[in-house]
């Protein structure tokens, strides 16, 4: 299966807004806010390609101290355990590592496990945990890379 990984572009963001719903559900960030994403942090905003199908993104923007933090990553149901999410996530640490950045973060759901394995594979690590962070009362661990 090829995986491209590309720049978002506007055109994309109905479909990346289908996979945030699919992945999060009441959880989801509204399109609203993916179009200011989109807006302020395009270069962070990054699409995996199958067959010219979305299958996944990725979102980050860069903040103070030259940390970059990842709002959202997901992939679409069929296409997960299939390495895309893997690939986006090394395409974003590449592009911080370019553009110079020092660390990369995220938080994540304590119940999450896939993304939990994903994240300590590719070397973030655990710092803390936030109580109550989702609006639906689950906690959240806060995920660090140094770069």
């Amino acid at each position: 299966m090829d995986v491209l990984i590309r720049k978002a572009e506007k055109g994309d963001i109905l479909y990346i807004q289908e996979i945030e719903e699919q992945a999060f559900g009441k959880e989801a960030y509204p399109l609203a806010l993916m179009i200011y994403l989109y807006e302020h942090c395009g270069n962070y905003f990054l699409v995996a390609e199958v067959e010219k199908q979305i299958a996944g993104y990725i979102v980050a923007c860069p903040e103070k101290n030259d940390r970059l933090h990842i709002y959202s990553i997901a992939v679409k149901k069929h296409f997960r355990k299939k390495g895309i999410g893997e690939k986006l996530l090394k395409k974003l640490v590449e592009l911080a590592n370019k553009h110079g950045l020092k660390e990369v973060f995220l938080e994540v759901n304590v119940e999450n496990m896939p993304a939990i394995k994903l994240y300590e594979k590719l070397g973030f690590k655990q710092t803390k945990r936030i109580k109550k962070y989702y609006s639906n009362g689950k906690d959240a661990f806060i995920y660090i890379l140094d770069l």
